[in-house]
Order: C-alpha cells, then structure tokens, then sequence
C-alpha cells in the first residue's frame, strides 16, 4: 500500500497542485518574501490581497511598498496568492507525516522516493503555514515542529537503502 500512497500523491500533485501554478519556482519565490526580515507580515492588509482583482491588489501592495523594500508589487502579490494556494491544496500536514515518516518505516527500499516527496511537502506546507500566519495572525510563520520533519528527513536520507 505504500506504492499506492504515493501513486495517489502523484496524480493529486498532477491533477491538482500542478495546474493551479503552485510549481518549485513559485513555491521558492513565495517562501523567500515570507522569510525575509524585510516582509511585514504584521501588516492587515495582506488578508484583502487574495480576495481583490489584480489591480486592487497591486496598488495595496504598492501603498504599503512605498517605504521601499527588496520585493516589487507582483513578487508580494504572487507570494500571497501561492501561499493561499498552498492553504487550500495542502490543508494539513498529513503528506509531510505521510513521506517522512510513516513510508521511509513500513517501506524502507523506497526511501529515496518517499524522501523526494517528502521535501515537496515540506516546501508546500511551510508556505501553507507562512500564508496562514500571516494573513489570519499578522505575524511571522515562527512554528519550528516542522524542524522535527526537516531532521526526520536527513535521518533517513543517511541510512543504506532498505536497512531497517
């Protein structure tokens, strides 16, 4: 049933993931704006960005802009809709629990595969929990249990190959 497990994640990432856009590139840019020190995710307005058309939200964005910073008004705009994405079609932590942990045991020979999912995971989900932070707490995604999943990971990725 392992195999399966992530035969169904493929054809969801395929199916789902994969045609809203949400791909490495978008995730990586959004996860940069969210971390950088320069973001300010106190800020209320992020949570109307999501919600609005385009232009609305490119001149919110360019208001709050206005002081400077590292990222333009698309950079922050995508960051927000990606990140929204993210909440939505990943809503919780079960494929990150699901590739890090429980796979790598019940199927050990497929560790590798489980691994490379597992980071696309991680990657969807910590942006997930950037959006969430900031849109519905107006602060930084501080959460560090996901920290246990990163360390899981490297764990299994030492041991040989189908060693128990």
């Amino acid at each position: 049933m392992a195999r399966e497990a992530l035969e169904f994640w493929h054809e969801y990432w395929q199916r789902a993931v994969a045609p809203s856009g949400l791909d490495e590139e978008c995730i990586q840019g959004a996860l940069q704006v969210f971390g950088s020190p320069h973001f300010k995710a106190e800020i209320p307005v992020w949570s109307v960005i999501t919600n609005v058309t385009e232009d609305v939200a490119y001149r919110l964005v360019n208001d709050v802009l206005a002081g400077g910073g590292p990222f333009t008004k698309e950079q922050v705009v995508s960051a927000l809709r990606a990140g929204k994405l993210a909440y939505e079609l990943i809503p919780n932590i079960m494929p990150l629990t699901l590739f890090t942990v429980r796979l790598p045991i019940v199927d050990p020979a497929h560790t590798p595969a489980y691994l490379r999912e597992a980071e696309r995971a991680l990657d969807v989900f910590q942006l997930n929990r950037a959006w969430y932070s900031c849109v519905e707490h107006h602060r930084t995604f501080a959460d560090e249990s996901l920290n246990f999943y990163v360390r899981i990971r490297q764990e299994f990725a030492k041991r040989p190959w189908g060693a128990r």
